[in-house]
């Protein structure tokens, strides 16, 4: 009858609606549970950048005990320490998360059987040629077994079975950290360093770090400009001390700039004539060539301008 098969669209709805919000706080969980233990990762690379720091100044040492207790230390260790904070969180959401998947899925397949149950009895009907009402809506009734059974299936594979499969725990990002940061620590300088500036080039191409640069960039063309206009001034009174001072302010400016651009400018030639052409197909990537290429230009022509107010001094 109608009213069954409106009974059951409801129910149906229902576990639906339920399923979706699992399915939504496990992604959630996810997101935050890498950004967590990135945040983990991350801190490993700085401890190993204090411990180097340390190593320096003379202290002595090869796992993470060893020089955890120094004040340098401190800020990366509450770091560390907030994201396992924040990870153990996150265990509890998921123990929470996998129990309301569990049962809904309980009560999800719980229906599907009475539906089954139900488009049964009505084909037996139809089999003996019953004129019925209830066979009449026997193929609004199968499709809503089919479209319920669909997403019974995708409900499970996307909580409980992607947990399985990732059988992500607390336990295992602890682990990691303790390995990543005896790995840190008996990392060289030189290691250190080529790993640091390879990762600094990767991020290079991101829009946002461009858009990001190129407004402070533009703050320090204007800085130089400033600087070099002082010196002028204060060489044209023969205050020669002053105007040195104003050109080291701009030489200064002039190095944040340059700072910046080589990244950049490194990704950009590393890049092939292919690789480059696809680039430049796109909107976003004429935007970030180009404005890669006016980092260039400013360090070049600010360059050319702080050397001139140089020689005008001597």
């Amino acid at each position: 009858m109608s009213k069954e098969i409106d009974k059951f669209k409801k129910a149906c709805g229902a576990l639906e609606k339920q399923a979706d919000a699992i399915e939504q706080d496990y992604a959630a969980h996810g997101t935050n549970r890498k950004h967590h233990k990135d945040m983990l990762l991350e801190s490993s690379k700085e401890i190993g950048r204090v411990v180097q720091t340390l190593k320096d100044a003379g202290k002595t040492g090869t796992q993470l005990k060893d020089f955890a207790n120094e004040s340098a230390m401190m800020p990366v260790m509450k770091t560390a320490l907030n994201a396992l904070g924040q990870l153990g969180k996150e265990e509890s959401r998921l123990d929470r998360i996998m129990k309301d998947a569990a049962a809904v899925l309980k009560q999800m397949n719980a229906l599907n059987a009475e539906i089954d149950k139900e488009v049964t009895a009505r084909k037996k009907k139809k089999d003996r040629k019953v004129l019925a009402v209830d066979s009449k809506s026997l193929p609004e009734m199968e499709k809503l077994l089919g479209d319920f059974a669909t997403r019974i299936v995708d409900f499970q594979a996307s909580t409980i079975d992607l947990q399985k499969m990732e059988q992500w725990a607390l336990e295992k990002d602890k682990k990691n950290f303790d390995t990543w940061c005896t790995q840190e620590i008996a990392k060289t300088k030189a290691d250190r360093k080529t790993r640091d500036t390879a990762e600094t080039d990767e991020r290079m191409f991101d829009d946002r770090v461009i858009k990001r640069e190129m407004g402070a960039i533009k703050k320090l063309v204007v800085d130089v400009k400033t600087a070099c206009g002082q010196a002028e001034k204060h060489f044209k009174n023969r205050e020669t001390t002053q105007a040195d001072a104003e050109l080291q302010k701009a030489w200064d400016y002039h190095a944040q700039i340059k700072k910046m651009y080589e990244p950049h400018a490194r990704q950009l030639a590393k890049m092939n004539a292919y690789d480059r052409k696809g680039l430049e197909q796109s909107k976003e990537g004429k935007v970030m060539i180009a404005s890669i290429e006016q980092m260039g230009a400013a360090v070049d022509a600010l360059s050319k301008l702080i050397k001139k107010f140089s020689r005008a001094t001597i």
